[in-house]
C-alpha cells in the first residue's frame, strides 16, 4: 500500500509539519508516504508536482495514481492527523476484503453501512460520500476508472459512486483504531472550507506544535 496525501500550495506550508508530526509519532510503521502538490515541496516525503486548479482535480489525483505501483492506496487530505496510535492490523485486515467489487474502504466512522464483521462495514447502495476523500482506502486500479477522463473538484468526486457496480466498505471500528479528528455529525475539524476548525489549537498545544494561525484564519 502507498498512502497519498493529496494537498494544495495553499494548505502544505501550514500542513506539512503537522501531518508528519502525527503520522510519525502515531502510525510509525505507517506505509511510503507520497504527497502530491501544484508546485510546492514537501521537505519531508516524496512529492509529486501537478498544477491544475481545483476544478481539475481529479486529473492531479489520476496523474499521481498512475505513477504508484501498489495495488491499493490510502488517499488521504492534508489535514488528516492522526490523533492517537493507528491500528496498523486493523488496516492490514481491511485491505485484505478490497477486490475487484468491493473497490474502498473508508477510514471514518460508521456512517450509514450494515455490519459485515467485525472490523468491516458496508456502505448504503447509492448513499452519500461513497467516492470520499476523506482517508480511504482504494483499489488503486478501480479508483483510477471512476475518475478517468474526469475534470472534477473534491467535493464533486465524493458523489462519483452514485450507480456504480462497485461495493463500498468503512471501518467499524475507527476513531478506537484510526483517529483523525473527525466526529459523527460534526463538520469543523482540521481544516474547513479553507480555515482552520478551532478545535485544532487545543491539539496543537497538546503535541507541542506552533503554528500562525492567522495565516488561514477560523472558520467560524
Amino acid at each position: 500500500m502507498t498512502i497519498l496525501v493529496m494537498s494544495c500550495d495553499k494548505y502544505s506550508t501550514d500542513t506539512f509539519e503537522l501531518f508528519h508530526h502525527c503520522v510519525e509519532k502515531y502510525w510509525p510503521e505507517h506505509p511510503k508516504i507520497i504527497y502530491c502538490t501544484e508546485t510546492v515541496k514537501n521537505p519531508y516525503y516524496y512529492t509529486i508536482n501537478s498544477n491544475y486548479s481545483v476544478n481539475k482535480w481529479t486529473r492531479r489525483l489520476e496523474e499521481c495514481l498512475n505513477q504508484i505501483n501498489d495495488d491499493l492506496v490510502l488517499v488521504c487530505p492534508d489535514d488528516t492527523f492522526f490523533r492517537k496510535t493507528v491500528n496498523t492490523n486493523t488496516i492490514m485486515r481491511l485491505s485484505q476484503f478490497i477486490d475487484d467489487k468491493l473497490i474502498a474502504i473508508n477510514l471514518e466512522p460508521a456512517l450509514e453501512c450494515t455490519p459485515c464483521n467485525e472490523v468491516l462495514s458496508i456502505r448504503v447502495p447509492n448513499g452519500r460520500w461513497l467516492t470520499s476523500m476523506m482517508p480511504q482506502i482504494w483499489n488503486r486500479k478501480k479508483l483510477i476508472e471512476l475518475i478517468h477522463g474526469k475534470d472534477k473538484s473534491p467535493r464533486e468526486t465524493e458523489h462519483l459512486g452514485k450507480d456504480v457496480p462497485y461495493v463500498f466498505g468503512i471501518c467499524a471500528t475507527a476513531p478506537q483504531d484510526i483517529d483523525f479528528g473527525k466526529k459523527p455529525h460534526v463538520y469543523a475539524y482540521g481544516i474547513v472550507e479553507g480555515k482552520w476548525a478551532r478545535e485544532i489549537v487545543d491539539f496543537c498545544e497538546q503535541e507541542g506544535i506552533s503554528i500562525d494561525f492567522n495565516k488561514l484564519g477560523f472558520f467560524n
